[in-house]
């Protein structure tokens, strides 16, 4: 398995914000209108918040891809093993990724220039992208 490249990590990220944009929507239905119409269950607002981040989790978790890298044939793994991350590398390259693109976005370029293929985020938690063939 070789390193997934800038180009087609860039095109399975343009995929997934397509794919979790409408799951956000649909999903965000029920939760907005069940807030707005019964006060009493406003906690629940933070479901609003969370959803994003559990999805992707679960898909990394589920397939150690999320659809776009299924599409383009990809996996998230661990850099040193090339097993399957764990549910803390996972939950800490979905947090660390916002880091990566806070810095004007320099930390998901890096990709572009990496012997490895890594941005940021993936040398934080010491995950990689791979490439199947």
């Amino acid at each position: 398995m070789e390193h997934a490249g800038f180009l087609n990590r860039s095109l399975a990220f343009m995929v997934d914000s397509v794919i979790f944009a409408v799951l956000s929507v649909l999903l965000n239905i029920p939760v907005i209108w069940l807030v707005l119409e019964y006060p009493d269950y406003s906690f629940l607002g933070w479901l609003y918040w969370l959803h994003h981040p559990i999805l992707i989790v679960f898909c990394w978790i589920q397939w150690q891809a999320t659809p776009g890298k299924i599409l383009f044939k990809m996996k998230v793994m661990d850099a040193d093993t090339g097993d399957p991350a764990s549910f803390g590398q996972y939950v800490g390259r979905y947090f660390t990724l916002g880091l990566s693109f806070m810095c004007f976005g320099l930390g998901v370029l890096w990709v572009a220039v990496d012997s490895r293929k890594q941005g940021w985020h993936d040398t934080i938690v010491n995950t990689m992208v791979v490439q199947e063939s």
